[in-house]
């Protein structure tokens, strides 16, 4: 059984996505509340008045939604960033890849091949801190994947954005401020 391949296809932005069903939810919030609104013009009642108060939650859910997917497009644009530095940075006898998708995986964010053929995947995230547990571990799970898919021996959480003095979890580098290595 050999390792996933890598294969290149559209750029990764599951922000996209995100946004596009805010706006379902904003334009379904909008058609409810209008309707809810001309029902309590027409006939005033304590079941039109709560349909009218009913209909903002989708609106609702769509800044949440919207929310989310910024949180996402702020993480996609940490991780660009870091990884032109991380190529300024590596030796030039490195192969750096950087946004590998991986078949049933998903993206990799930075895959290095080192001159001994050696592979290692370095997941990037742009967390300040690693205080909240599930996420973190949720994270490592994601590069142990990754580790397993690329047949790699190592892997790496890095968190560049992580602020100095935060407490972090596992092994730590003060150049690049690893989390986690794997």
């Amino acid at each position: 059984m050999g390792a996933a391949s890598p294969i290149r296809k559209k750029p990764f932005a599951p922000w996209k996505a995100e946004f596009r069903i805010a706006a379902v939810y904003w334009m379904i919030g909008a058609a409810c509340f209008t309707a809810a609104l001309l029902w309590c013009v027409r006939d005033r009642s304590l079941a039109s008045e709560l349909t009218a108060e009913g209909a903002v939650l989708p609106v609702l859910f769509g800044f949440l939604r919207s929310e989310s997917a910024s949180r996402r497009k702020y993480g996609d644009l940490t991780e660009k960033k870091w990884v032109a530095r991380f190529r300024a940075a590596a030796p030039p006898d490195w192969n750096v890849e950087d946004d590998v998708r991986v078949e049933h995986l998903g993206n990799v964010d930075l895959v290095v091949t080192f001159p001994n053929g050696r592979r290692c995947p370095i997941e990037i995230k742009s967390w300040r801190s690693t205080g909240y547990r599930l996420r973190f571990n949720r994270a490592l799970r994601q590069v142990r994947r990754q580790r397993d898919a690329l047949l790699a021996q190592n892997g790496v959480l890095w968190l560049p954005e992580r602020k100095s003095g935060t407490p972090a979890t596992g092994a730590t580098s003060s150049w690049c401020r690893a989390t986690s290595i794997i």
